[in-house]
């Protein structure tokens, strides 16, 4: 079966490779692993019923698609973020369950910090790291030059460092 033009098995392997990245932009979002999870499938449902109109590349596409089903939500219901706890972790190797909470204990601390910066912050650096878009795509993307990305993905760096230094 072809999807306007696109095989099942591509639309598969779309979903496969992308959707982990969506989904934790999306909770960075919105703080909410449900909600993150419902934007996500239906980011993945309107893009796939609208592929024609791809211009960008699909990853970047994808994003696009995300953060409006985001914002239209957030306009729809002005109480859906919530402090939802998010565990960034499973425990999969019991030989080494200390090592395992000390990684899991940092990285839930790096996510509450992270959820603390201002959104465009937020958004700048989930993109980058979690989404794993290059500087300029983001740029392209948030309507910002490629140096503002840049520099301001510098700054957030920093103060990041700085606050889990201060903890």
């Amino acid at each position: 079966m072809v999807v306007k033009g696109i095989e099942n098995n591509a639309l598969t392997i779309i979903y496969e490779k992308y959707s982990k990245r969506l989904y934790l932009y999306l909770l960075s979002l919105c703080h909410n692993q449900q909600l993150a999870e419902d934007l996500m499938q239906e980011t993945f449902i309107k893009a796939f019923m609208s592929l024609d109109e791809v211009s960008d590349g699909i990853v970047q596409w994808l994003y696009k698609v995300a953060k409006n089903l985001f914002i239209d939500t957030l306009r729809k219901n002005k109480n859906i973020i919530s402090e939802d706890e998010f565990d960034m972790k499973t425990i999969s190797d019991k030989t080494d369950i200390l090592k395992e909470l000390i990684a899991k204990e940092r990285n839930r601390r790096l996510y509450y910090v992270i959820q603390q910066l201002p959104i465009k912050e937020r958004e700048l650096i989930t993109l980058y790291y979690f989404g794993e878009l290059k500087q300029e795509d983001i740029a392209q993307q948030m309507s910002l030059t490629h140096g503002a990305v840049r520099t301001s993905l510098f700054r957030i760096k920093k103060k990041l460092l700085k606050i889990m230094e201060e903890e």
